[in-house]
C-alpha cells in the first residue's frame, strides 16, 4: 500500500465517468479560492442548439440560475426573468426552460456589485455596467446574499486574470 501511495503522489490524476485518465502533469494548488453556497451551486453542461451535435458539453463550475426581478430600462416596471449565471456571462429569459436569452451581460463590463437602498425595495442590489445599471430583486435576502456572493467572487476572479 504504501508504494501504492508514493506513486499517487508522484503522478496526479483525475478520472470521470467515462473512463477517461487524466494524468496531471502540475498538480491543482492546494489553495482555491471559491465561493461559500456549495448547497445550492449547480454544474450545468451545455450543449448547442443542435442536440445532436457531437460537440463536447461545456462545464460551467461555479454557476447559478433562478427567479430574479429585474426593473425594464425602458418603462421601468419590474418583471420577473429567469437568471442563469455562467462563466462570466449573466443571462435572463422570459421563462425557466427558453432557449434563447432576452439579454446576457458580459461581466467583464461590470464596475460594481453592490446592495441597493435608492429603489426603496427590499432585498435589492443593482449591477454597474458601463452602458446601463441594472436593478435586482430577490424574494428573500438569503438569495440575495448568495447572488451577490456568487457575483463578487466571479467579478474577484476576473480582476486577479487580468
Amino acid at each position: 500500500m504504501p508504494e501504492f501511495v508514493a506513486h499517487f503522489q508522484k503522478q496526479p490524476f483525475i478520472a470521470g465517468e467515462s473512463g477517461v485518465i487524466t494524468w496531471l502533469r502540475h498538480p491543482y494548488p492546494r489553495q482555491v479560492s471559491e465561493p461559500a453556497v456549495y448547497d445550492i451551486v449547480r454544474i450545468h453542461a451545455q450543449y448547442g442548439q443542435d442536440r445532436t451535435s457531437k460537440c463536447a458539453p461545456q462545464w460551467a463550475i461555479g454557476s447559478k440560475e433562478g427567479f430574479i426581478t429585474k426593473l425594464g430600462a425602458i418603462f421601468k416596471n419590474w418583471r420577473k426573468r429567469w437568471f442563469v449565471l455562467k462563466r462570466n456571462e449573466l443571462s435572463y429569459f422570459r421563462s425557466q426552460g427558453d432557449g434563447v436569452p432576452v439579454r446576457s451581460i458580459d461581466l467583464r463590463d461590470c464596475k460594481e456589485c453592490v446592495i441597493d437602498a435608492t429603489m426603496k425595495r427590499e432585498n435589492c442590489f443593482r449591477l454597474v455596467l458601463s452602458w446601463r445599471t441594472f436593478y435586482l430583486i430577490c424574494d428573500t435576502e438569503q438569495e440575495v446574499q448568495e447572488w451577490m456572493q456568487m457575483l463578487q467572487w466571479k467579478l474577484n476572479q476576473m480582476k486577479g486574470h487580468a
